[in-house]
């Protein structure tokens, strides 16, 4: 297996800047709700990944 270095600060800034890119023209209140919209997505991404990791470790009923 091949050892990957990240590389954080960097990670960071690309991540900033890309932020940036994309809100720069947001009013205070487009920004909130942009956040808002973005929190909602991710809360329902991980409540999916949680979902299907339960029922890979539950014994399904062909199992049983």
């Amino acid at each position: 297996m091949e050892d990957k270095e990240i590389h954080a600060v960097g990670l960071v800034r690309r991540i900033r800047d890309d932020l940036y890119e994309e809100t720069k023209g947001f009013s205070t209140e487009e920004l909130i709700a942009f956040y808002h919209h973005r929190a909602a997505a991710t809360r329902e991404r991980l409540a999916k990944s949680r979902a299907g990791r339960s029922r890979e470790a539950s014994p399904s009923e062909s199992q049983l």
